[in-house]
């Protein structure tokens, strides 16, 4: 087993970073084994068919696609999600709104995510909570998909997925928390991403505009509306932006508690605060971007 990990990392070197992980990666779901179990079993034979596939996701791989397509799944938290061309891939570093979502979430809530893709944050948050009801928005048909059927697959009979853009298939609700991750990425920067993400992700799920801060922009200036006193809100952006955000969010005079959260690598990465009474009636009665 280990000389067949020692091959396809071989194989993979040279195409892509962190060959040594991918040929393991590989190599653990086609013979059904976890990562760490392979050196358990250093003289298990491998029939023709595991073989061939094996090689089969190894080209792909070559090629930059993103293991988790390859697959069809991805893994967050404590859940195996369902993805695909089409859908953005969770984050590890992601797995921290939910973390702060379960912290902040009073009994019973109700806690809206907006941007949901494969419905990773809202069907973790929803496991993890069955206290508590979970709604959530995606624009993209093939996204919303996917999130539904992650939710059946699972069986999670406490979030329910909602076709619309941001916080506009909720109208006259009002939730105890908001969480998002939403397209950040510069529209310059998107050229320059690695290959396994310009080319196989979906650009609508990363592009965020000329700084990155279009969609967030919306996101922050609506939630007040959508939101009870002192509602927990939060979102993911990148570490640079959180300049222009606070200064934003001063400027919007509508959240308390403002913070910043740091990842899994230390830098700043979630923008979180609690959303204060609604004192300017347009946002209360509708959204102020419309689309």
């Amino acid at each position: 087993m280990s000389e067949l990990v020692d091959t396809v990392s071989e194989f993979l070197s040279g195409s892509i970073e962190e060959a040594d992980f991918s040929a393991r990666y590989i190599v653990s779901e086609v013979c059904g084994l976890a990562i760490p179990e392979l050196s358990l079993f250093p003289d298990r034979i491998l029939d023709e068919s595991e073989s061939r596939r094996i090689f089969a996701c190894a080209r792909r791989r070559s090629d930059g696609e993103p293991l988790q397509y390859i697959f069809g799944k991805a893994y967050f938290r404590e859940l195996a999600l369902d993805v695909g061309t089409g859908v953005l891939i969770p984050r590890p570093e992601t797995e921290l709104i939910v973390s702060e979502a379960v912290a902040n979430l009073p009994k019973g809530g109700l806690l809206c995510e907006t941007g949901a893709g494969s419905g990773a944050i809202s069907l973790a948050i929803a496991s993890e909570r069955p206290d508590c009801k979970v709604l959530a928005s995606e624009l993209s048909d093939k996204a919303l998909q996917y999130a539904r059927k992650n939710r059946k697959k699972l069986g999670i009979k406490n979030a329910r997925f909602f076709k619309g853009d941001l916080l506009s298939p909720f109208r006259g609700r009002k939730f105890d928390a908001i969480v998002a991750n939403l397209p950040y990425v510069r529209s310059a920067d998107i050229p320059r991403l690695p290959c396994e993400i310009r080319r196989y992700e979906p650009v609508t799920a990363l592009d965020g505009g000329k700084d990155g801060l279009d969609i967030v922009r919306r996101f922050f200036r609506d939630a007040p509306g959508f939101a009870k006193d002192n509602a927990f809100v939060i979102a993911e952006i990148s570490p640079e932006q959180f300049p222009a955000m606070l200064d934003f969010l001063r400027e919007l005079d509508a959240y308390s508690a403002v913070k910043q959260i740091k990842d899994l690598s230390g830098r700043n990465r979630f923008l979180a605060a609690r959303a204060m009474p609604c004192t300017y009636s347009v946002n209360c009665v509708r959204l102020l971007n419309p689309y």
